[in-house]
């Protein structure tokens, strides 16, 4: 219940408004995920499989991906294959039961190992969303100069 769970410290709320798509096979981690970041101020995308989040981040184009590695239908490396060759540029975070730094960063922004306390993930959010909000802005200048 709402009681037992602390909300987001002030300083974790994210600064930039901001879609979020969560791939994660266990219900469980979706409805915590969905608890933490829905109070940190961000607009969720929650997928249970990886076809199911490939579909939903070309369409929809969330500003982040979390996306566990070992899912049903389609791995979250495959995931990220696909939306890095689609041109997704937006940051990916990985969430990996195994040895995260085994992942290629090439694909992910950042790879994260679970279990996964929530203030670390809210934390790599918001400087992910941070910083890429930055290079959009650099490069939103660049171009009108």
């Amino acid at each position: 219940t709402d009681e037992q769970l602390a909300p987001p410290a002030g300083e974790l709320q994210t600064s930039v408004p901001a879609v979020v798509l969560i791939c994660d096979d266990d219900q469980d981690m979706r409805a915590i995920h969905e608890y933490y970041l829905t109070r940190a101020g961000y607009e969720l995308l929650m997928a249970g499989d990886g076809p199911s989040a490939l579909r939903m981040a070309l369409a929809e184009k969330p500003d982040l991906a979390v996306l566990d590695i070992n899912t049903p239908g389609m791995s979250g490396i495959d995931v990220a294959r696909e939306l890095r060759a689609s041109g997704y540029s937006r940051p990916i975070i990985a969430l990996t039961a195994s040895d995260a730094s085994r992942l290629d960063p090439g694909l992910f922004d950042e790879r994260l190992r679970k279990p996964l306390q929530m203030p670390k993930l809210l934390e790599v959010l918001k400087t992910q969303l941070e910083h890429a909000a930055a290079q959009r802005t650099d490069t939103h200048r660049i171009r009108n100069h």
